[in-house]
């Protein structure tokens, strides 16, 4: 069933004919909720709630109420037209790892200052997405969980609340679809919320978190951290790393150590460090980088029901030089789910920081350098995006892990960045 989710304010004449372009629909297995700001109506709905508010919280509370698997927003100025949810049911139905679906508008102003035109319409790009909206609201049908996973409409604003939505989704990995079809008659007019920025909103695509409060309480993510050690001689060396990350890490962790062959010394040493280490596999040989990658990963997805949100690989010869990188890269991670970050390595032999950035910009205060490829010394990854690109099998200890895993990850529709201004270092022994 598709729920359809229609919230209006004052404009009952407007209402009407949104209701009616509902009932028109050649698809009819729908439940129709309305959210207004008076009590009662005529039209026939199935739900009719009053609720205050502008733009996303009524929605919001639509959402909340809906029974369907899908949504379908209708704004009380728009109609559709009468294969509308047909449309996008058949479009959601051929291809089910879709959590939206959006078509094309025809653009009409009641003040007769522009003529009638198609509107704003491309096919989904999330970069593109983020400098401009492209999928209105009553244009799409979305999964109703995947509303649930970002946690509902951002109720802090009063314009651009589909941007925002879209945005939030495209950064949470949602998958995205355009039927390039006018399924949409979209009228604006004075009393239009309209879709131009407000200088005073003070947010940007970029910036904006992923996961906020509104249909469920949001939890801070959950670290785990895994160390591959092959030699007893590097424990001077660990000692010192395991020291300054746990000075400077900033955020609560769990930290996986897997010994790459016995390792007596080195073991001993992490039974020693009691509740800093919280488990230790022990191979009874060298199995090689991969492969012991691919050991912690296994260990860890499973590790207390699949709770991890990060997996972050830290080599044992990794010195942090800066606070709170731990808590930053978190940060970073709630407003894009779909990057993988390392903070800047200082000390490489062979290319210092990594590959050649594509770009630069800003985020959360800090520099980032958008590159292809970052090396396996520091990698802060989230859960999925390591979960899925298992790397490849062989007998080789060591060959390109870091290659593999990038070109996995971007394969999958992730971004690959550094933060220049937060530091490690490789650290050469004496």
């Amino acid at each position: 069933m598709i729920s359809v989710v229609i919230t209006t304010y004052n404009r009952p004449e407007k209402l009407k004919k949104a209701i009616d372009s509902v009932h028109a629909q050649t698809f009819t297995d729908w439940e129709l909720v309305v959210v207004h700001d008076e009590e009662g109506t005529d039209e026939p709905v199935h739900k009719f709630v009053k609720h205050t508010g502008i733009h996303a919280i009524p929605k919001n509370y639509g959402t909340r109420l809906a029974k369907g698997e899908y949504i379908a927003y209708l704004d009380d100025d728009n109609t559709w037209r009468p294969d509308h949810l047909q449309i996008l049911y058949n479009a959601m139905k051929a291809q089910p790892e879709l959590d939206l679906v959006y078509g094309d508008r025809w653009l009409h102003d009641e003040g007769g200052e522009i003529p009638d035109q198609i509107g704003i319409c491309s096919d989904y790009n999330p970069q593109a997405l983020l400098v401009r909206n492209y999928i209105d609201t009553s244009d799409f049908l979305v999964k109703k969980q995947a509303l649930i996973d970002i946690g509902g409409w951002d109720e802090r604003w009063k314009r651009l609340a589909d941007w925002n939505l879209v945005v939030r989704l495209a950064k949470n990995g949602a998958k995205m679809k355009r039927v390039q079809v006018i399924i949409t008659d979209y009228n604006f007019s004075k009393d239009s919320l309209g879709h131009t920025p407000d200088p005073t909103e003070g947010w940007n695509a970029y910036e904006l978190e992923v996961v906020l409060p509104y249909l469920h309480e949001v939890k801070e993510p959950k670290v785990a951290v895994f160390t591959v050690i092959h030699k007893d001689d590097d424990l001077p060396i660990l000692q010192k790393c395991f020291s300054e990350l746990h000075k400077r890490m900033g955020y609560p962790f769990f930290h996986l150590f897997i010994l790459n062959g016995t390792l007596p010394k080195t073991k001993k040493w992490l039974e020693e460090c009691n509740s800093a280490v919280d488990d230790i596999i022990e191979n009874k040989k060298n199995m090689g980088i991969a492969a012991a990658c691919n050991q912690a990963v296994d260990y860890l997805k499973y590790w207390n029901d699949k709770d991890f949100d990060i997996i972050w690989k830290i080599d044992g010869d990794c010195l942090f030089l800066t606070d709170d990188i731990g808590k930053t890269l978190v940060e970073l991670y709630k407003k894009n789910h779909m990057m993988i970050w390392s903070p800047y390595p200082e000390g490489l032999i062979d290319n210092a920081g990594g590959a050649p950035r594509i770009d630069y910009g800003t985020l959360g205060g800090h520099l980032i350098g958008i590159t292809q490829h970052i090396g396996g010394f520091c990698q802060f990854i989230p859960a999925k995006a390591r979960i899925a690109c298992r790397l490849p099998d062989t007998k080789i200890l060591h060959y390109m892990e870091d290659l593999f895993m990038s070109q996995g990850v971007a394969k999958l529709g992730y971004g690959i960045a550094y933060v220049e201004d937060i530091r490690v270092r490789h650290v050469l022994k004496p």
